[in-house]
């Protein structure tokens, strides 16, 4: 077995002693030639000798507290959005560059998401890590003099006075060459969970992110449960910028947000019951709600008129009468195509209004034998006969949900009316939002109302999902729909799994948030749907974290790693009848191979705001901070494209290694 490595910087200054003690050599060694009366030529050399052996121990002396005054320094990323757009460029360039030598197209080259510097977290990080955490680090730095000069000198950047901040720097600062820290498209389209404690960088990640895939021209969807105004007010400039399409979608704000049908976007009919119930706890009735949404939806289809959450709604409140009339509408239609132009002169005589419906169910039993059945006129047959207590126990559980979806300004919001010359505002749905590469901010202000705002974004996500699968079925694959969920417990349902599993054909990417993984089993219920969610990311992005459950979640995906580890022992044996010139001794130093966590499990809640620990597709793990997007010159900006931010400009400073540091993430 070959000698382990072993690396320890964290030990006193030790180099200070020799430097003494050469530099006071080669002094001394100059007065006594001198006043010895020695020629210089003979001793020269020995002095140049001793002079040089310590201004090497005084190097190494500096360097050690240059490592090690790091470690106390503190300091965020902020990165202009003309930076940032400059390396957005600079990585398609590259990615370009590398097509280009392989023989393929250029021009399909796509860039990488940048998320702030960092480092591979190699076996010789792991040690360091291991040996610092038992350290204090004021007591590892040079004297205060020494290291307050340097950090403001040389590393230009403060020590900061907290002390909790100082001891939590030293984590990201093991490293002192950091690269970019890229998710290339492949990487991208496997999905990414995000996981950190309130406050921890979560929401900076997700702007950072969102923004670097709209430059590069993706569909981004942005599904906010709390609602940010900064990062609201950048996607709107830089829609507008770029020359596309915003949606905001807000139920506090109707009156400036866009109206979007919940029930516009799906492939077959059957899909739409299916999204309503899906927001219902699990139970008998269930299946009951989804039966009747069905008849109704496939009967609102068969009459002409699209359905929406507000007309089903009416439905069901409207009772026998109700139904009655859309029955009506739906035997009209079906003897019309049937070559029935009249159809109420084929109808049976009848004495009273009220069993108009009747007269038009009996004509249709009548011609039955002629025409055959229709499925859907049969359904809502049975529905306008069912016994109407009975159903509407059945149905009590459904109820909420529709008033959930449509109370207030919801209904013409989440069920427009094309019709309403009226509404000003604009009228979307997902399919439309995709086509047109919008840029949509879905705001779902679940702090007020947390049970209406997870009903909507639940009912978005389904949309998204047929939009999914309909581009999969017509193989549409001109565009990128970069979908990202943050508080992902207040929306996710069957319908977000699915589109984590079959999105990826689709060109969906998702990017999910979330504080704990405690949160989804709270919202399911149960850990296999929790588990279903976490096996189909890819990626993982860990920020700080504190919940037992997600600590051993994101060590599980961290892995394992072998690092050199000292022992030392010592022994001393002496008989009694042996004089005090008989003993024997033994001192031994010994480093082994051990097999510990690649990132210690109790440094996980230690990690600094914005700094994060990561793995993609299985690589290596790395440990990076991400940067923080400047939006104040987004909200400076004029409106005029010629603005300096969206040409093309040089990488400089810290950048232009970003730019050469592509080769190496990707």
């Amino acid at each position: 077995m070959s000698r382990p490595d072993y690396e320890y910087l964290w030990r006193p200054s030790v180099e200070a002693y020799p430097a003494i003690g050469w530099f006071v050599a080669s002094i001394v060694g100059l007065g006594f030639t001198l006043y010895a009366g020695f020629s210089l030529a003979f001793t020269a050399w020995m002095l140049a000798a001793a002079a040089l052996m310590g201004a090497l121990r005084v190097t190494q002396l500096f360097h050690l507290w240059i490592t090690k005054t790091r470690l106390q320094v503190s300091r965020l990323d902020v990165m202009p959005l003309e930076e940032l757009f400059a390396v957005v460029n600079a990585s398609r360039e590259h990615n370009a560059a590398l097509l280009r030598r392989s023989g393929d197209d250029p021009s399909k080259a796509n860039s990488s998401v940048y998320l702030g510097n960092g480092f591979d977290i190699q076996s010789q990080h792991t040690q360091r890590l291991y040996d610092l955490k038992r350290l204090d680090i004021r007591e590892v730095a040079p004297p205060w003099i020494v290291s307050h000069w340097i950090a403001k000198n040389i590393l230009h950047a403060p020590i900061p006075d907290d002390r909790t901040q100082s001891n939590s720097a030293w984590i990201h600062a093991i490293e002192p060459n950091k690269r970019p820290i890229l998710q290339t498209i492949s990487q991208q389209a496997g999905h990414t969970i995000v996981v950190g404690a309130t406050g921890a960088g979560k929401t900076t990640c997700m702007i950072a992110q969102s923004i670097q895939r709209a430059m590069q021209g993706h569909v981004v969807v942005a599904i906010d449960p709390k609602g940010a105004d900064d990062y609201e007010e950048a996607l709107r400039r830089l829609a507008r910028k770029l020359g596309r399409p915003f949606v905001l979608i807000d139920p506090a704000r109707p009156n400036e947000s866009a109206r979007v049908s919940l029930l516009a976007s799906f492939n077959r009919y059957t899909e739409l019951p299916s999204r309503l119930v899906s927001l219902m706890n699990e139970s008998d009735f269930k299946a009951f709600g989804w039966c009747f949404t069905s008849r109704y939806v496939a009967g609102m289809l068969m009459a002409g008129s699209k359905p929406t959450v507000l007309e089903i709604k009416r439905l069901f409140n409207g009772g026998a009468e109700a139904v009655a009339n859309l029955l009506e509408d739906c035997v009209r239609v079906w003897m019309r195509a049937a070559g029935i132009d009249n159809p109420e002169s084929v109808l049976p005589e009848g004495k009273a209004q009220a069993a108009r419906v009747d007269r038009f169910v009996a004509a249709y039993k009548t011609l039955l034998s002629q025409y055959g059945a229709n499925d859907v006129i049969e359904g809502l047959i049975a529905t306008y006969r069912h016994n109407a207590e009975h159903m509407q126990k059945v149905t009590l559980n459904l109820i909420p949900i529709l008033e959930k979806l449509t109370a207030a300004d919801l209904g013409s919001l989440f069920s427009p009316d094309g019709g309403d010359i009226d509404d000003m505002r604009p009228m979307w749905d997902f399919e439309s939002m995709v086509d047109q590469r919008a840029i949509v901010y879905f705001r779902l202000d679940s702090l007020a109302d947390s049970d209406t705002g997870s009903a909507i974004g639940s009912m978005g996500l389904s949309n998204l999902v047929a939009v999914a699968s309909n581009r999969y079925n017509q193989g549409k694959s001109d565009v990128r729909v970069s979908v990202n969920v943050d508080e992902l417990a207040e929306v996710a349902n069957i319908p977000f799994i699915q589109l984590e599993n079959k999105g990826r054909g689709a060109l969906f990417d998702l990017c999910f948030f979330t504080q704990s993984i405690q949160d989804l089993t709270a919202r399911f219920g149960a850990t296999s749907y929790r588990d279903m969610i976490l096996a189909n990311a890819n990626n993982m992005i860990s920020f700080r974290v504190a919940d037992p459950e997600t600590m051993k979640f994101v060590m599980t995906r961290l892995g394992k790693t072998e690092i050199p580890r000292m022992t030392f022992s010592q022994s001393l044996t002496q008989k009694t009848d042996d004089n005090v010139l008989h003993f024997n001794g033994q001192v031994s130093r010994q480093a082994q191979m051990k097999e510990v966590d690649r990132f210690p499990i109790d440094l996980l809640p230690m990690l600094g705001n914005l700094e994060y620990v990561a793995v993609f597709q299985g690589a290596i793990p790395v440990k990076g901070m991400v940067p923080i997007v400047d939006l104040k010159q987004m909200r400076d900006a004029p409106d005029d494209t010629s603005t300096s931010i969206w040409a093309p400009v040089a990488l400089k400073n810290d950048y232009q290694r970003h730019a050469n540091g592509y080769v190496h993430a990707n």
